[in-house]
């Protein structure tokens, strides 16, 4: 396997790997570009989508690329308050959907930098037919920001939402659901490399 090195800093949202694989980056998508971006990846053979990173707000409208029909990707339970203490469920939030979804394999790559909207990203991502979650433990550290102030200028914060799968795996102090667990080596380290994604082109290519 060759070199890969992919960075944020360096690298576009979005990138032909291969002729038959294509990358996008969450950490740089545009709302306005992802259309684009589909239209040219259609005859790909997969599509790996990053977020080890924290994304721009356009997970619903990659959703939309990746879906026929829209789905829950996520059960929220939230604070009673009225009754202290006592918590209700939402019905969860959904994907998008479109004919024009890609029919193709979704390779999403996650690790301990995917955190918060990273991971709830990652969730709605895994909507999609044909999905292959590679990487290593996420954050466990999704839902809203509560901050509290106290005297002294002091502060705090909770998350104020409890997220789990529709199903009811926990995503909180779990992190996200992973089909395939790749463990950065020393080795790899050294050299640059990055594993992950290295193994995601080799699922790809399958």
């Amino acid at each position: 396997m060759p070199l890969i090195v992919l960075t944020p800093e360096t690298n576009p949202s979005a990138k032909s790997l291969t002729d038959e694989v294509g990358y996008i980056n969450m950490i740089s998508l545009g709302g306005k570009e992802i259309g684009k971006i589909f239209k040219q990846f259609k005859d790909k053979k997969a599509i790996i989508i990053d977020v080890r990173n924290y994304p721009t707000q356009t997970l619903y409208r990659t959703t939309q690329f990746l879906n026929t029909q829209d789905r829950v990707f996520a059960k929220i339970y939230k604070p009673n308050f009225n009754y202290p203490g006592k918590f209700f469920f939402d019905i969860g939030p959904e994907t998008q959907s479109s004919k024009r979804a890609f029919e193709g394999k979704v390779i999403v790559l996650v690790n301990q930098e995917s955190i918060s909207w990273s991971e709830f990203t990652a969730m709605a991502l895994q909507t999609a037919p044909n999905v292959i979650t590679v990487g290593n433990q996420t954050a466990g550290a999704d839902g809203n920001v509560v901050v509290f102030n106290y005297l002294g200028g002091y502060q705090t914060a909770i998350s104020g939402l409890g997220i789990m799968y529709p199903d009811g795996r926990l995503s909180q102090r779990e992190g996200i659901a992973i089909d395939i667990e790749i463990q950065p080596s020393i080795e790899g380290l050294r050299a640059g490399r990055d594993e992950v994604l290295e193994k995601a082109i080799e699922l790809a290519k399958q």
